[in-house]
């Protein structure tokens, strides 16, 4: 009989600033990871008062893949500020925050870091 293991939930949060040229390429290779051990739940990104076509980029992204939540700011409040409301916001198992201008390496990032965190609970 097969035990039922429960998968570990996890979000990301994502602060970015002006980054319509790169925003997209972090976002695409959090879709390319392999969701072993752990469920995607939620992606937050806050958009920090962008003057460019971040929350352009971004909407398009999301409109395939609704776990992402966009918080767009009027008002430039800052990367630590940012963090703080992504922190606030998420009620995973884990978060995981990435800057914008990032790309996961491999499809089993996500699933590596996963493993270890959980190996090392106990």
């Amino acid at each position: 009989m097969k035990k039922n293991i429960k998968k570990v939930s996890l979000t990301i949060g994502i602060p970015a600033y002006n980054e319509e040229f790169s925003i997209s390429q972090i976002l695409n290779s959090v879709f390319h990871q392999k969701l072993a051990g752990f469920s995607l739940k939620k992606i937050f990104v806050v958009i920090d008062a962008s003057t460019d076509n971040t929350y352009e980029v971004v909407r398009g992204v999301q409109k395939k893949h609704p776990v992402i939540e966009i918080i767009k700011r009027k008002k430039r409040a800052g990367k630590a500020s940012a963090l703080n409301l992504i922190y606030a916001k998420a009620k995973t198992d884990y978060l995981l925050t990435i800057d914008a201008d990032l790309i996961l390496g491999s499809p089993n990032c996500l699933s590596k870091l996963i493993s270890k965190l959980e190996k090392n609970k106990n």
